[in-house]
Formats: C-alpha cells, structure tokens, sequence
C-alpha cells in the first residue's frame, strides 16, 4: 500500500524574520524511511532549488522527520505531522519557521 505521504507538498513557511513559500515532495517511503526533495522560497543560495533529504515515518505513518544538508552545507532538519491533505510543523536551515503545506499531488 502506497504511504501517503508520497507526494507533492506545497504551502508556506513563516519565522521572525520573513514569509515565503515551501514545497516538499517525499518520492518514496519504504516501512519507515522517507527520501524527497525540499524546496524552500526566500533569498538565500539555495533556494528555488530542490534540495535531497531523508527521514523517517512514524508507526502510525502520520509524522515525517527529515534531514538534509544544502548545497552551501547549511544543514536542515523538520518534523511534520499529516492532518488530512496538510502536513503541520517546522523546519529550519538558519533559522527555524512554521510549516504549513497542502497535498498537491
């Protein structure tokens, strides 16, 4: 049975210091291990880029945990919870923000 997680993601983050746009896509889930891309807005070397990353789904497939490193070497990590079509949570390269992201496709 296809997780579904897997998917397009888009929507926004928010943090103290700017608002922009965020897009995930988890391409696999195999039992309890993620790998997609990150694609974050805003103004920095990386982003408008897609970016690797894995992580891990929780039991009851509802929770991402994931983890990258940027092209620049800025490491990220997030957590996300699915509540229907929306993941729910946070991520942070620099700085940590406020993830809310809608099931695309």
């Amino acid at each position: 049975m296809r997780s579904p997680l897997v998917g397009r993601w888009d929507g926004q983050f928010k943090n103290q210091y700017a608002t922009g746009d965020y897009s995930l896509t988890v391409t696999s889930v195999d039992v309890d291990k993620a790998t997609g891309t990150v694609r974050p807005g805003g103004n920095c070397p990386y982003c408008g880029k897609d970016i690797p990353f894995t992580g891990r789904v929780s039991k009851d497939g509802d929770v991402l945990t994931f983890n990258g490193v940027t092209p620049t070497t800025t490491a990220f990590q997030g957590e996300l919870r699915r509540k229907g079509d929306d993941l729910v949570g946070w991520g942070q390269g620099a700085v940590k923000s406020d993830l809310t992201l809608h099931k695309v496709k």
